[in-house]
């Protein structure tokens, strides 16, 4: 998964730098993409500090192999979201995660 990075909006990621926070759900991760090992159904999903959905990035089967999900730092009704804390939660067949990540404008 990756964040766009431009003079409007920047995203943290509060995890290990090194990917450590989906540990045994993929092969590997950075900040741009992931591999999965197999075919699985994977769902990631944006959600505020409130707890309400902001948007779905992905949910539906993906091959085995390199994959990056992009957030544009939009809602699911295409409008910009505010500054602030967000998470993001990462489900598929056989793991749950959930991790914090923080958008600034």
């Amino acid at each position: 998964m990756s964040f766009p990075t431009n003079n409007e909006y920047n995203v943290v990621n509060l995890s290990n730098a090194n990917g450590s926070n989906i540990k045994d759900l993929i092969d590997s991760y950075d900040d741009n993409s992931f591999d999965l090992p197999s075919e699985t159904n994977v769902k990631l999903e944006i959600y505020n500090i409130k707890g309400q959905k902001v948007k779905t990035l992905k949910n539906g089967l993906l091959q085995a192999g390199n994959h990056k999900l992009v957030w544009d730092g939009k809602n699911s009704n295409s409008d910009q979201v505010a500054s602030g804390l967000y998470f993001y939660r990462l489900v598929t067949d056989k793991k749950k995660l959930t991790r914090k990540m923080i958008l600034m404008k």
